[in-house]
C-alpha cells in the first residue's frame, strides 16, 4: 500500500464528488420521504413546537434515575420527552413534553408519585410554551444557520478567493444535508441542542477546509511554474490528510464518549455531532479543493505520469521535470527539464540585465 503522500487522491475526484452528490440525493429524499408520511421532514421538538416545560423535586431516599421518569413518561405517549437532572440537585428534574391537558397533567403527576416517589409539592411548577415562541425560534434558527453561512462565504472569499468560499459554502451544505438526513431517517427530535450540533459540525468543517485551502495557496507560491494546478491540490491534501484524520479521531473520541457514559439525555446530541464529524472530514479533504480542481482551466487539470511516477519513486517534487498539456490535444510540451535549469537561466538573464545597466 502507497504512503499517504503518494496517492492520487484528485485523480480520483470524479468518483469522491459523485458519492458527495448520492449521499446528499440520498438525504433530501429521506426528508421529503418523512414530509410525506409524517407532515415534517423533521421531529421537531418542544422549543419549535410549542409544549409544556414541568419542574419537580422527589421526595425519595435514593436518586432518581432519568430512565426510571422516562419510564413513566411512555405510557403517557411521551417517549420523546426532553428530561433534565440537575447535577447538583439530583432530586429535581425538568421535564419537557408535547402539549397536554390539565387533566392529563395531573395524571402524570400521580403516575410519577404513584411508581417513582412522592413529589414536594412546594416546588412543583409548570410553564407551557404557546405555538407562537416555537414558530419565533424556528425562524431564528434557520436565520442563525444562514447568517452564519453567509458570513462564512465572506470571510473565505476575502481571506483566499471567491472560488475557494463558493466551494467550502458548498461543502457545508453537504454536511449539514447529510446530518439532517440522519436526523430524519431515525426520527431524532430536532430542538435547541440539535442546532447547537449543526453549528459545531459547521464550525468544525470550516476549520478543517480553511487549513487545506491555506496549503493550496502556500504550495502554489513555491510550485506555480513547475506543476500543474492538479498536482499542487493533490500534493497540499495528501500532506494534510494525516492532520485531518489525527483531528477527526480525537475528536470522535471525545463524541463517543458522550455517547456511552452521558446516557440518553446528550445521546441525539452527540448522534448528530457524530455523523457531521465524518460528513465533514470527508467533504474537507474530498470536496473542497476538488471542487476548485474541476473549475480549473483544461490545460491545468492534469495530473501527469511524471508527477506520479516521481511520487510513486519517492522522489521530492523539486525533482520533477515540469511538463504540461495544451487544452486542445493535450500533447507533452516540455517548458524546461528540472528546477535547476530554470534557475540557471533565471541567473544568466539577471546577469546580462546586470551588465547591460553598468554599461
Amino acid at each position: 500500500m502507497l504512503p499517504v503522500r503518494k496517492w492520487n487522491i484528485i485523480g480520483y475526484r470524479k468518483t469522491s464528488l459523485r458519492i458527495a452528490l448520492i449521499l446528499f440525493l440520498c438525504s433530501v429524499v429521506i426528508m421529503t420521504v418523512r414530509n410525506s408520511t409524517n407532515g415534517s421532514p423533521f421531529n421537531l421538538g418542544v422549543d419549535f413546537t410549542g409544549g409544556v416545560v414541568m419542574n419537580i423535586d422527589f421526595m425519595t431516599e435514593e436518586p432518581v434515575s432519568v430512565a426510571t421518569v422516562r419510564e413513566v413518561l411512555s405510557g403517557f405517549n411521551q417517549d420523546g420527552a426532553v428530561i433534565q437532572q440537575d447535577k447538583n440537585h439530583p432530586e429535581h428534574y425538568m421535564i419537557r413534553m408535547t402539549e397536554i391537558t390539565n387533566h392529563q397533567q395531573d395524571e402524570i403527576f400521580d403516575a410519577l408519585q404513584e411508581q417513582i416517589g412522592s413529589i414536594n409539592p412546594d416546588t412543583r411548577q409548570t410553564d407551557f410554551i404557546g405555538p407562537t415562541i416555537g414558530s419565533e425560534l424556528r425562524k431564528n434558527a434557520l436565520l442563525t444557520l444562514s447568517l452564519a453561512l453567509l458570513l462564512i462565504l465572506l470571510y473565505v472569499a476575502i481571506r483566499f478567493k471567491f472560488k475557494d468560499g463558493v466551494s467550502a459554502i458548498i461543502a457545508l451544505i453537504h454536511d449539514m444535508s447529510v446530518a439532517l438526513g440522519v436526523v430524519s431517517l431515525f426520527w431524532i427530535q430536532l430542538n435547541t441542542s440539535s442546532i447547537a450540533a449543526l453549528l459545531s459540525i459547521t464550525a468544525y468543517s470550516l476549520q478543517d477546509s480553511i487549513v487545506i485551502l491555506d496549503r493550496v495557496r502556500e504550495n502554489l507560491k513555491y510550485y506555480k511554474d513547475k506543476l500543474t494546478y492538479a498536482e499542487i491540490a493533490n500534493m497540499s491534501i495528501t500532506t494534510t490528510w494525516i492532520r485531518s484524520f489525527n483531528t477527526s479521531v480525537t475528536t470522535l473520541i471525545g463524541v463517543l464518549a458522550l455517547a456511552f457514559f452521558m446516557g440518553s439525555s446528550l445521546r441525539d446530541f452527540t448522534t448528530i455531532l457524530l455523523v457531521g464529524l465524518l460528513a465533514g472530514t470527508y467533504s474537507s479533504l474530498y470536496i473542497v479543493v476538488p471542487m476548485l480542481v474541476n473549475w480549473q482551466k483544461e490545460n491545468e487539470r492534469v495530473i501527469r505520469p511524471v508527477y506520479l511516477n516521481a511520487l510513486e519513486a519517492g522522489t521530492t517534487t523539486t525533482d520533477i521535470k515540469t511538463k504540461k498539456y495544451s487544452s486542445k490535444n493535450k500533447d507533452e510540451v516540455i517548458v524546461a527539464n528540472d528546477l535547476s535549469d530554470t534557475v540557471k537561466k533565471t541567473s544568466t538573464t539577471k546577469k546580462k540585465n546586470n551588465k547591460k545597466r553598468r554599461r
